[in-house]
């Protein structure tokens, strides 16, 4: 089964219970929400279709964890919000569903790879840190909770 197709299976699925009516933002202001945090390595690849765009595939453990927890509300693409330090370098970008790969993908801009001296075919170690809060606590009143370390 597809990223996609679990998402739309689980998001049909998810629903908020006898929690008393509040908006997710309330819930975020009283609720300690642990971020969801990975690290990985994976290989730097260029996009053969789309110019130069250069991207690290998400292990398929992480990638089904993430999804698992950010259905509620998925965002155009199917894309989830990160942080994400590679080396040195942190920024603030979104990865995104891969349905050949089964896995999400990591955009890695020109700017960071020249900084970062990393280069297409590179193993790459990398941090991301999801930063869907009200995503993961809505996941959390439904009795799930994302890995932390």
């Amino acid at each position: 089964m597809s990223l996609s197709s679990k998402a739309r299976s689980r998001k049909r699925n998810l629903s908020v219970g006898s929690q008393p009516e509040r908006h997710e933002e309330e819930w975020l202001h009283d609720t300690a929400v642990a971020p969801m945090r990975y690290e990985f390595q994976a290989e730097l690849w260029r996009q053969s279709s789309t110019g130069a765009w250069h991207f690290v595939t998400l292990p398929n453990d992480i990638s089904d964890e993430i999804d698992a927890f950010t259905v509620s509300t998925l965002r155009g693409f199917g894309s989830v919000r990160v942080r994400v330090t590679v080396k040195s370098t942190t920024w603030s970008t979104s990865i995104f569903p891969d349905s050949k790969r089964g896995a999400y993908v990591l955009p890695i801009k020109k700017q960071v790879r020249i900084s970062c001296e990393i280069f297409e075919g590179d193993e790459v170690a990398v941090a991301i840190v999801v930063t869907e809060q009200s995503r993961i606590l809505l996941a959390r009143l439904e009795g799930f909770e994302p890995p932390t370390f």
